[in-house]
């Protein structure tokens, strides 16, 4: 089926794209034609750090992924596309 994203920008129908990337990292699409440019989001994982050489102080927590997300938030009507994406 066509999993169903929700959104600051509204619900759509899409295609869910994932595949590891080269630095051991995934990378996530969530394709839709009802989205001008047809991405309603998009998410790169980067692969865990390497174990610290010293434990976090107390208290702490040390970062051990790096996540990036983009996502739509709204849309409208009326812009021309300059890609010559309809």
């Amino acid at each position: 089926g066509t999993p169903s994203l929700t959104t600051p920008a509204g619900t759509f129908a899409t295609r869910h794209i994932r595949f590891r990337a080269n630095d051991g990292g995934t990378l996530e699409w969530w394709l839709s034609e009802q989205v001008p440019g047809g991405q309603a989001k998009f998410v790169h994982t980067e692969p865990a750090a390497e174990a610290e050489a010293e434990p976090a102080e107390e208290g702490k927590q040390a970062c051990t992924v790096n996540l990036t997300t983009m996502e739509l938030i709204a849309k409208g009507t009326g812009a021309k596309s300059e890609l010559g994406v309809k």
